[in-house]
């Protein structure tokens, strides 16, 4: 991958596991979910082969893959692996809905219809729910490998995150960056690891189109082509991912107009064509769902459904003292320092403030 498509590595996982979501979230249009699967599991297993007699892979070889960042990561995804496996669902959204989904896609192979009376929310789109179902269906089913296979998606997240280091050696700030995402995970009591709930993978998502536009921020070209499956799981993820993805199409349009030059009118519309290319196909699987929705699920709707009809809807049932009440407790949850949160995120800036004065003036840096 990183050979062929000259990806780094912190980014490859990240890539690749966006772009099976998306492709298994197409077959699931067309009813090919099962056949979808086991052809992209079939295809990466005789890539590795391919791979393994060509790179004539050797100690020597995987020796220099060795670093403190993968070995971190290594260990990190073992733990994962032996506490989530034998965990079960204990969340109710888990029942309601995220774990619900993916039980009936192992079990029909096939989206919700208007029919399916067990789904409540089918206006759910089915991002971070076609990797669990791909991952399902080529190793098995089980609560606590459902939850692995998120974890491997919010994990890949935060490897890329750190594909903005240029130095590997840099000890200090790999450490203060592991640490930094440690105490995320730690202060994040609203949601945890433990369930299939996608409020956490939405950030971290944005985090990592981030880090990679910065990463690529010269190459602007290459930066659209690793950011665009990444960017389209993130609008079916869940509705409520528009906002992040909003945030980091800003950021990309940014660095594409950075990019521009007064002299080459050429390459200004080059990088400008390939930028709103870059952000109408990376809105294809929100917009296609959107399609799906008053198509085949016709008469369906929900408080989730993300429409300006359904907004005004929901908005309308709630009165002025209601909204300001919810306003209210809003800024006293995030502002009151007896919030873990509120702690969380200060200890957070205390840590960074802390490590970037010892290396600037103790350590010269």
């Amino acid at each position: 991958m990183e050979d062929k498509l000259d990806i780094k590595s912190n980014y490859s996982w990240l890539f690749i596991f966006s772009s099976i979501s998306c492709l298994i979230y197409f077959a699931g249009f067309i009813g090919k979910l099962w056949f979808a699967s086991y052809l992209l599991f079939a295809i990466g297993l005789v890539l590795f082969i391919f791979y393994l007699f060509k790179q004539k892979l050797t100690i020597f070889l995987l020796i220099q893959k060795v670093n403190l960042l993968n070995i971190s990561f290594f260990i990190a995804l073992i733990i994962l692996f032996f506490s989530l496996i034998p965990t079960k669902f204990i969340h109710y959204d888990n029942f309601s809905h995220w774990g619900i989904i993916v039980k009936y896609l192992l079990a029909t192979d096939a989206m919700p219809t208007v029919a399916t009376d067990i789904i409540d929310f089918k206006t759910y789109p089915l991002g971070s729910t076609s990797f669990i179902y791909y991952v399902c269906r080529i190793v098995g089913y089980s609560q606590g490998l459902m939850l692995f296979a998120q974890s491997l998606l919010i994990l890949s997240s935060f490897y890329a995150l750190f594909g903005v280091i240029r130095d590997i050696r840099r000890y200090l700030l790999i450490s203060v960056m592991g640490l930094s995402f440690s105490l995320m995970t730690i202060f994040n009591i609203s949601i945890r690891i433990n369930n299939l709930l996608v409020d956490f993978l939405l950030p971290l998502l944005s985090l990592a189109v981030i880090a990679i536009i910065y990463s690529y921020r010269d190459r602007i070209l290459k930066a659209c082509f690793i950011v665009l499956p990444i960017l389209s799981l993130l609008t079916i993820v869940k509705n409520s991912g528009l906002f992040f993805y909003a945030i980091c199409i800003f950021y990309l349009l940014f660095y594409i107009f950075h990019s521009f030059s007064k002299k080459n009118i050429k390459q200004n519309i080059k990088y400008a064509s390939i930028g709103f290319l870059t952000i109408v196909t990376s809105m294809l699987p929100y917009i296609i769902w959107n399609l799906h929705t008053k198509i085949a699920l016709q008469g369906t709707n929900s408080k989730h459904t993300l429409s300006v009809e359904n907004f005004k809807e929901v908005s309308s049932e709630k009165s002025q003292e209601t909204v300001q009440l919810i306003v209210s407790k809003f800024f006293n949850a995030i502002l009151s320092i007896d919030s873990l949160s509120t702690r969380g995120l200060l200890i957070f800036h205390i840590i960074t403030f802390i490590s970037y004065f010892v290396a600037l003036f103790i350590l010269e840096l």
